[in-house]
């Protein structure tokens, strides 16, 4: 039944919350498989359709003999509307729904199941229009006591101050927007930058030690020149020759010039990384904070776009009503014949909907009766009494009777009849129903005349869902559902 459904509508057809937990589309794959898919065939009008749902995801595809009518969600559920009147809201509430769903018609109130039976059948769209129709109305009478009782003089100050407001405001949001298109579009990666970081450390860090190294290596050479100057060998201190003496005091002063002029390479290498690493630590830091920045700006931005919307709005408003002033009779005439036409037209839609109900009414009770006709015997001849405010009352044994004396068997053939009163009326252009358990408090007597009667429905397609066995002999093929050695529904086709 769930697959039929989903073949047809998705997971539209489904429940949002059962039993308090989330119904996700993914829990109707079969157990071990990460996808699957639901291929139903059908036929209608002599032409024979396909379509094919895949989940997760909602791939779809509908053909109709090997004609392509539909590949996407929307243009397959447009389809399904144009060619079979049919969509998900009235599938899941007429031609398929649980049956105790069903019953709780019969326990609800005259009032609450009037809302039900036009939301089933599309009056909630008539009832939509009115209610557009009647604010429209409202609209429009607001409308003229604003014209009527404004002063021009204020209103004309009225949109100089709000024209002024509506600039200043489009500044605000040419201002921000340009902000967040400047916020959004960083100068370098954040991976860029903490290549850049960790490479301008390595570096500081290498050139400190090289300095350090080259300082120590200086200030041992100072310390041997000072000693060559005495004339005495800095390590055995004996007298050293004068031309010897000379010849090394000459190279120590080349060594210790070249390493100053090393000391001063290494100094600038070491300023220019130690900049360029904080330059990356300072941009990867700014990075971290950019996202809460573009959240806050785009924050703002979107609530000054809603203030300009409200001043234009109001500008709009007070433009017009200046315009209304200068010409006010002719204005306020028109607005008058166009509020007693929308009248006119709430009344009309009224009478056609009261029209329809009783019509619908009459067609509701007869389709009922007839079904709970199969049914009759010395102990249940029930027919049911519809008022145009969609109480209902049991006629048993000619005499009035509370629904609540029925017995489940009794209330469950009740509410059968109700859904096939039901289908008759919004079914038009389709013939099949569905039946999930609807056997659940019959006896074998019951089941045995509902599978009569299901039997006697033959310009309709009938679908059964049921664990009892009386079934097994009824007319058209029946199906077994079977678990395999791996928990995995089969089906078995017996006859």
């Amino acid at each position: 039944m769930e697959a039929i459904g989903f073949a047809l509508f998705g997971k539209t057809v489904f429940p949002q919350k059962m039993a308090g937990s989330a119904v996700k589309i993914d829990n109707i794959v079969r157990e071990g498989a990460k996808d699957g898919f639901v291929d139903l065939t059908f036929e209608h009008g002599g032409r024979e359709y396909n379509i094919v749902r895949e989940c997760p995801g909602n791939k779809v595809k509908l053909t109709c003999e090997g004609k392509v009518l539909g590949q996407t969600p929307t243009i397959v559920k447009e389809a399904l509307s144009e060619n079979f009147g049919l969509d998900n809201k009235l599938f899941a509430n007429v031609f398929y729904s649980e049956q105790d769903e069903l019953r709780r018609i019969l326990d609800s109130n005259p009032e609450e199941r009037k809302v039900f039976v036009e939301m089933l059948l599309g009056f909630g769209d008539l009832k939509d229009v009115k209610m557009s129709a009647k604010r429209a109305v409202d609209d429009l009478t607001d409308f003229i006591e604003e014209i009527t009782s404004g002063n021009i003089k204020t209103v004309i100050d009225l949109i100089g101050d709000i024209d002024g407001q509506v600039k200043k405001k489009e500044k605000i949001v040419g201002d921000l927007e340009r902000d967040l298109r400047k916020e959004s579009k960083p100068e370098e990666k954040s991976s860029d930058l903490v290549a850049r970081m960790n490479d301008g450390q390595q570096k500081v860090e290498g050139l400190l030690e090289k300095k350090s190294k080259t300082e120590t290596e200086l200030d041992y050479n100072k310390d041997i020149l000072k000693s060559i100057r005495t004339g005495r060998c800095p390590t055995c201190k004996q007298p050293i020759p004068k031309d010897l003496q000379l010849t090394l005091i000459h190279e120590l002063r080349d060594r210790i010039e070249d390493l100053d002029r090393r000391i001063g390479t290494i100094t600038k290498d070491y300023a220019k990384a130690d900049a360029d690493w904080g330059s990356a630590s300072k941009k990867y830091e700014d990075g971290l904070t950019r996202e809460e920045r573009v959240s806050v700006l785009e924050e703002m931005e979107k609530q000054n776009k809603n203030e300009l919307k409200q001043l234009k709005e109001s500008l709009d408003k007070y433009e017009k009503q200046y315009k209304a002033f200068a010409n006010k009779n002719k204005v306020i005439d028109r607005i008058n014949k166009e509020k007693l036409f929308l009248d006119e037209f709430q009344s009309a839609i009224e009478a056609f909907r009261d029209n329809l109900r009783m019509s619908m009414t009459k067609d509701l009770e007869n389709g009922v009766d007839h079904f709970m006709s199969q049914f009759t015997d010395n102990d249940f001849d029930a027919k049911l009494r519809i008022n145009n405010e969609f109480g209902f009352e049991v006629i048993l044994h000619n005499r009035p009777a509370p629904i609540f004396n029925l017995s489940g068997a009794a209330r469950d053939i009740l509410a059968l009849a109700v859904r096939y009163g039901l289908y008759r009326i919004a079914a038009k252009e389709v013939n099949f129903i569905l039946f999930d358990e609807p056997t659940r408090h019959m006896d074998s007597t019951n089941n045995l005349k509902l599978k009569q009667a299901f039997n006697e429905m033959r310009d309709q397609q009938i679908i059964v869902i049921t664990v009892h066995d009386e079934f097994f002999d009824a007319m058209g093929r029946k199906f077994v559902v079977e678990k395999d050695e791996n928990l995995c529904s089969t089906l078995r086709l017996t006859g």
